[in-house]
């Protein structure tokens, strides 16, 4: 048996991927939401969410704002998080990595869970956009796994990756029995909203029609039907 922690990521970025992220999320198999708690769209995102039954809900803890002309930034206004846009830098790879700028991301980090909290989406797991202590910021692993123990959060970073090429129907049909996590960005591209995020590494085009087929994967007939795979939250597995 493989147990597939499937996950869409990016809820309250707008609100064309909160729209596919809730449509997809009825069909039933994705069943793990991470939110944007900083996003433009948030609280289109809870009102979607919270008429869902059988989701967990992550804390997309977000530092950085990869889009041109789409952005965000920090919830405490703090100038340590801050690019000469003044909203969250494009890479997370250009955060400062001093005391204080580890600091003032565990406090933006607090006030991105008390925002959804406050929103009446309370989350059950902590997960990082564009993989922040992965690779730019590995130094902040330690405190923030700390701090989210003791905001009763889960953190995922034990469950891997589900690895391969190529379609996720085939990529199960050769992994071996175990736990695995497959994340995407359900969206619709139906209005242009898609269309107008973009930057210098990815058109707004591109990234409409990878989001749309997205969203349609979690629907697919062929995958309801796959034997030998569970769907399952992060909390029936950490």
């Amino acid at each position: 048996m493989i147990k597939l922690v499937a996950r869409g990521d990016d809820a309250g970025s707008c609100v064309a991927a909160n729209r596919g992220i809730a449509e997809a999320a009825q069909c039933g198999l994705l069943k793990n939401i991470s939110v944007m708690a900083c996003g433009p769209a948030v609280e289109d995102a809870v009102m979607r969410l919270r008429s869902i039954d059988g989701l967990d809900i992550g804390l997309h803890l977000t530092l950085a704002s990869e889009w041109d002309t789409v952005v965000w930034g920090p919830l405490t206004d703090s100038p340590l998080l801050k690019d000469t846009r003044g909203v969250f830098p494009q890479s997370p790879a250009h955060l400062l990595h001093t005391e204080e700028a580890l600091d003032a991301m565990l406090a933006e980090a607090a006030a991105q869970l008390q925002r959804l909290r406050d929103l009446g989406l309370p989350p059950s797991y902590l997960d990082e956009h564009m993989a922040l202590t992965w690779w730019a910021v590995p130094e902040l692993r330690r405190p923030l796994s700390a701090w989210a123990e003791s905001e009763g959060l889960q953190t995922v970073y034990e469950v891997p990756n589900l690895l391969g090429e190529g379609s996720l129907l085939g990529r199960l049909e050769l992994a071996p029995a175990g736990s695995y996590v497959y994340v995407n960005h359900p969206a619709f591209d139906d209005d242009g909203e898609m269309r107008r995020m973009g930057n210098a590494d990815t058109t707004g085009e591109a990234l409409a029609l990878e989001r749309d087929a997205d969203r349609r994967l979690w629907c697919d007939p062929a995958l309801q039907a796959l034997p030998g795979v569970a769907f399952v939250r992060y909390s029936e597995i950490l």
